[in-house]
């Protein structure tokens, strides 16, 4: 994982593991990292995020998943996500 990566991937687990993930959380968005990346070092880290997370989730069971917002990854509950996606 490049570094902007690395760095929301603890950022999500963390929130997960103290239970203040919240649905309008974003991760990896281009307005928060434009200063210091290029849009393809951004792009490139939402795309490891994604695959990251929702392999973790998978492996261990948790009931979340990632997405990918405007320019942001977002990170529900899978119950968050099937009331909103899913009907």
């Amino acid at each position: 994982m490049n570094g902007i990566a690395e760095q929301e991937y603890a950022d999500v687990l963390g929130r997960i593991e103290k239970d203040i993930l919240g649905k309008r959380d974003e991760f990896a968005g281009y307005s928060i990292f434009e200063d210091n990346y290029s849009p393809n070092d951004i792009a490139e880290a939402q795309s490891q995020l994604l695959m990251c997370l929702n392999e973790h989730f998978e492996a261990n069971e948790l009931p979340y998943i990632a997405f990918c917002g405007c320019d942001y990854v977002r990170v529900w509950k899978e119950e968050w996500y099937a009331a909103k996606y899913e009907q």
